[in-house]
């Protein structure tokens, strides 16, 4: 297949197309074009549309960058606005590990453990605005920590297990944490990791910490005490969480995102984006180290229940999420790029002997997708929904008693066969004699592609800092700014000079940035960024203080 082949276009109502329908709008590119152009008007109309709470008296009430003020005077929690959408008995979240057979935690139960976290961080001396450390894996008790300190006003901050000693302090010493949450060990890949040693070493490089939680040990004394669950009121731009830049160009930066900004940015993106509603089952596979668990984490503030999994997604082999969809009834399934090329390398074939019939969306982040990896995912969605058709028609056959239905039902059923015929002796071979050549050819552009990708991945942090301090100090402040000014001065602007530098690296400190794929989507962001660096397409390092961008 080639890039821009149309494969699909969304059909039928959805919660954006009801919202398009409210606002007047005839098509996407029309919203789209208003959430950026209108900014107050977009984001007054999140807020008003998920009842976040009295309509505010102004939405954004300085536009200067940076420095913009989103919601001033408002008052809110990310974890009240999260379980005020509970739904009493019902599944919130379905999770399983390498080490533990799939289970479930109910909206009740949630809000039991979420109380008695709150109360045990308190009884450790944690209060609002205090910063909360996590190496914890990707577990419903990391859930829990998180929406506990969300709902004091502490600021959590977590990184994965995985990661060595170094890595995690780099992050965590920056925001001086006054408490650690940190697991005792995981599975990955078959295989028992113990981390109590690496977290005795945090413990010692981070002299902030005054205690520590060991978990599972230590977990239950947390919990200890029952509670009521109470939320402190907090400015739209208070603090929710800290997440880090890659650390390509120095030390991690911190990108701090607020309670209000990530709050609508997430109820928009889940909602309107995502479409995720009662009775859906939203999956992202990811660890606590990277954004998506995060994103994942606010799929709570939907009518959905949230899917986790802890391990490698190639133990015992490929088939392992697969089969996670099946048997949680995954209505969302997300990933990354490189997990698809890899089922496709490997034949994996999800719909072979599983049930996904429930299966309505497949996302990939992380790095771009190729063009063959669309198609697989669109077959994979497609082929089971044709197969699921034919079976029907076959059913409705042999079950047919009457003469009439029984002659009705034939003819629905010689159509089936028909259309099953076209598809398997004349669709599908040139389709697969077409793809052939053009996944050859599309295989070796993609690989030269990455090849000079990667050799510039390990270059360019060498070389651009020289360069921009070469094309910004003395070309654009310099000599060009001298030729500018001349011209300017003797009525020659339209010939003002000016070299682009590489972008998302200065000559020192820190530079604005931008996050790649911002422009199609709704809005941009309120109040959710302080920031850092910029480290191209492949992955988002870090945004520096532009609350305009959508993460």
């Amino acid at each position: 297949m080639r890039e821009g082949d149309l494969l699909w276009e969304p059909r039928g109502p959805s919660k954006l197309s009801a919202y398009m329908e409210e606002r007047g709008f005839s098509s996407y590119d029309e919203l789209w074009r208003w959430s950026v152009e209108d900014l107050e008007g977009f984001w007054g109309s999140i807020w008003e549309r998920y009842e976040v709470g009295p309509p505010p008296e102004r939405v954004l009430a300085d536009d200067r960058m940076p420095g913009a003020q989103w919601f001033p005077g408002t008052r809110l929690n990310y974890a009240e606005q999260l379980f005020k959408r509970a739904r009493p008995g019902a599944t919130a979240i379905l999770h399983a590990s390498e080490s533990s057979p799939l289970a479930e935690l109910s909206w009740d139960e949630l809000r039991e453990q979420t109380a008695r976290c709150a109360a045990g961080l308190r009884r450790l001396g944690v209060e609002r605005g205090d910063r909360v450390a996590a190496y914890m894996p990707n577990v419903p008790e990391t859930v829990v920590a998180f929406l506990a300190c969300a709902s004091i006003g502490a600021v959590w901050s977590s990184c994965a297990p995985e990661f060595g000693v170094p890595t995690v302090v780099d992050r965590f010493k920056q925001i001086e944490p006054r408490v650690l949450l940190a697991t005792e060990g995981y599975r990955y890949g078959g295989k028992d990791f113990d981390r109590r040693d690496r977290v005795r070493q945090i413990e010692a490089a981070i002299p902030s910490l005054e205690h520590t939680v060991l978990v599972p040990s230590g977990w239950d004394e947390l919990l200890s005490e029952p509670a009521e669950l109470e939320f402190e009121q907090l400015p739209f731009d208070h603090p929710l969480w800290v997440l880090y830049s890659s650390g390509t160009t120095g030390l991690p930066k911190a990108i701090v995102q607020g309670q209000g900004g990530i709050l609508l940015e997430h109820l928009k993106k889940l909602h309107l984006h995502v479409d995720a509603q009662a009775g859906d089952r939203v999956f992202w596979f990811t660890t606590t180290g990277w954004m998506m668990w995060n994103f994942l984490v606010s799929g709570l503030l939907t009518e959905a229940a949230i899917v986790l999994y802890d391990g490698s997604p190639a133990q015992p082999d490929m088939d392992v999420l697969w089969d996670l969809a099946d048997r949680a009834g995954i209505t969302c399934f997300g990933t990354s790029a490189a997990y698809i090329a890899a089922c496709m390398k490997a034949g994996v074939e999800p719909a072979a002997g599983r049930d996904l019939s429930r299966l309505r969306a497949v996302g990939s982040t992380g790095s771009p997708l190729s063009p063959d990896a669309f198609r697989w995912v669109y077959d994979v969605i497609l082929r089971p929904m044709f197969d699921a058709f034919n079976f029907a028609l076959t059913w409705l056959h042999d079950h047919t008693v009457s003469p009439i239905s029984a002659a009705i039902s034939s003819l629905w059923h010689g159509m089936g066969d028909a259309i099953n015929w076209v598809w398997v002796n004349v669709i599908r071979p040139a389709f697969d004699a077409v793809s052939g050549a053009v996944h050859a050819v599309g295989t070796a552009f993609d690989n030269a592609v990455t090849f000079i990708g990667q050799m510039w991945d390990r270059v360019k942090g060498v070389v651009a800092v020289p360069i921009n301090f070469v094309i910004n100090t003395i070309l654009n402040d310099g000599l060009f700014a001298a030729w500018n000014w001349i011209a300017d001065k003797i009525g020659l602007g339209d010939l003002k000079l000016h070299v682009n530098p590489i972008p998302g690296y200065a000559t020192g400190g820190i530079l604005p940035g931008y996050s790649p794929g911002v422009d199609n989507m709704l809005g941009m962001t309120p109040g959710a960024v302080r920031v850092a660096a910029h480290r191209g397409l492949r992955r988002l390092a870090a945004i520096v203080d532009r609350e305009g961008v959508t993460l």
